[in-house]
């Protein structure tokens, strides 16, 4: 028993290192910033009619990534269509998503990539209001970034984006 512990150990050892090593070559390989990594997604999503786009800079708050996009889809198969756009826009760019998640339901969906991660909800963004979790990260004013047209919210993440304080 003893040595199957041990095992398990050392194989989870060998996957997180294979995991940090695969990160580091991303990161190291890239052109982009994490900023610019959380643009494009956010900016692929507009083009492809999300809504609710919010960026927020979490670097001070998480230790994990330094960016959190979060948006919502109109339904399950845009969900897909979006993370799908996001992936192929960034791949092009030289980034590539470290790992991807899906619900069962196709209701909610992720992006890591390492330094930013990507929620693409679709009806469970309700229920969890993520971006409430972290409300002290300074937000990105998209609608003065290039690229952004027709941005669409709806009043709670107007109201959301109104109390927050902007990244410079």
């Amino acid at each position: 028993m003893t040595n199957e512990h041990d095992s398990l150990q050392n194989a989870q050892v060998v996957n997180t290192s294979q995991d940090a090593s695969a990160a580091s070559h991303a990161s190291a390989s890239t052109p982009l910033s994490d900023r610019d990594i959380a643009l494009t997604a956010a900016r692929v999503a507009n083009e492809k009619k999300a809504f609710d786009i919010v960026v927020q800079h979490v670097e001070e708050l998480t230790g994990e990534a330094a960016y959190f996009v979060t948006m919502t889809a109109r339904n399950d198969r845009q969900v897909k269509a979006l993370c799908n756009a996001i992936e192929k826009a960034l791949r092009d760019a030289k980034v590539h998503v470290l790992h991807r998640e899906t619900t069962r339901d196709s209701s909610w969906e992720l992006l890591d990539y390492g330094g930013v991660v990507v929620h693409v909800f679709y009806t469970t963004r309700e229920y969890y209001r993520l971006e409430e979790l972290w409300q002290q990260a300074p937000v990105v004013d998209l609608a003065s970034e290039v690229g952004f047209e027709g941005l669409e919210y709806t009043p709670r993440i107007e109201e959301f984006l109104a109390g927050c304080t902007r990244d410079a």
